[in-house]
């Protein structure tokens, strides 16, 4: 029960954090330059902000009862004032969580401010980034221990442009433009969506074999302990994903960048069922993610 609390309180944090930076991130390089904004897509985007940032701070509010819950032992530690307390004076964890707490109502105060987009941006990669002082980065010391931080920061900035923009990119997907001019500008922004895409798949791709190599070490680990077995299903959904990504980028954008009335629409419509399955991948890895964090490493294990 209360390890199930925990996944299920990490998980949900995560979503909620990715989303944020997701959707804060995306009009910086989607509506670059672009004299057409969609109207009903960019006003879902800005809606989006202030949901995810409060989401952001009762999730994080969770995951610390979770935590005092697994700490006692007992999940009425999760509402017990002096575990609590304890948890947040006493470990790493605590004091990662104070700063995460403080951060993410800065960046709920400034997105209910409204005083610009780059702000929130930077705000909320660092609130995200930042959840790599809550995890497996701890148990190792020195120089290692900088570089898996560092490491895992990067994955984690990487997963949330990618899993995190798909929100934003489905609001575009299902704004169909109403003449060819937009239609056009509206492709482009799927086409710089895929051209982030390379960036964030090649920060994924190197921290995540780094990741591994520190924290699974060795092809044996990978397939025998339930670290590496919980590894590997996620590394299938991460391949699936990125083969669907691939699609969109070489096949569909193109399409879309020359459109052609009927065809147009079709591949809208494999457009839209793409940026669903991603989703639903990435909420698969995301869970994967969040049961991993509970989970001993497979080189501990070996």
């Amino acid at each position: 029960m209360v390890e199930t609390l925990v996944v299920v309180a990490r998980l949900l944090h995560y979503l909620a954090v990715i989303a944020l930076f997701g959707a804060a991130v995306f009009p910086i390089y989607a509506f670059r330059r672009e004299a057409w904004r969609p109207p009903a897509a960019e006003a879902r985007i800005r809606a989006m902000l202030a949901p995810a940032a409060a989401l952001a701070l009762v999730t994080g509010l969770l995951w610390l009862a979770a935590v005092a819950a697994q700490m006692s032992g007992d999940i009425a530690g999760a509402w017990d004032p002096e575990t609590l307390w304890t948890v947040i004076v006493d470990t790493d964890f605590g004091h990662a969580w104070a700063a995460r707490l403080i951060l993410t109502g800065g960046v709920l105060g400034e997105i209910l401010l409204r005083r610009g987009e780059r702000l929130p941006a930077i705000l909320s990669a660092v609130l995200l980034g930042s959840i790599a002082l809550t995890g497996h980065t701890q148990a190792k010391q020195g120089v290692v221990g900088l570089l898996h931080m560092a490491s895992d920061a990067a994955h984690l900035l990487g997963a949330g442009a990618w899993l995190g923009g798909l929100i934003p990119l489905a609001a575009l997907a299902l704004t169909r433009a109403a003449d060819t001019s937009q239609a056009a500008a509206l492709a482009r922004m799927v086409h710089r969506f895929s051209g982030m895409g390379y960036a964030a798949v090649a920060a994924l791709l190197v921290s995540g074999v780094f990741n591994s190599w520190l924290l699974v070490g060795s092809v044996e680990a990978m397939l025998t302990t339930p670290y590496g077995q919980v590894l590997t299903v996620k590394i299938g959904a991460f391949l699936a994903m990125l083969a669907l990504a691939a699609a969109n980028r070489f096949w569909i954008s193109p399409r879309l960048l020359r459109p052609n009335g009927e065809s147009d629409e079709k591949m809208f419509t494999r457009l839209r069922t793409h940026i669903w399955t991603e989703q639903a991948l990435g909420g698969a890895v995301l869970a994967l993610v969040a049961v991993l964090g509970t989970l001993p490493p497979g080189a501990e294990a070996g």
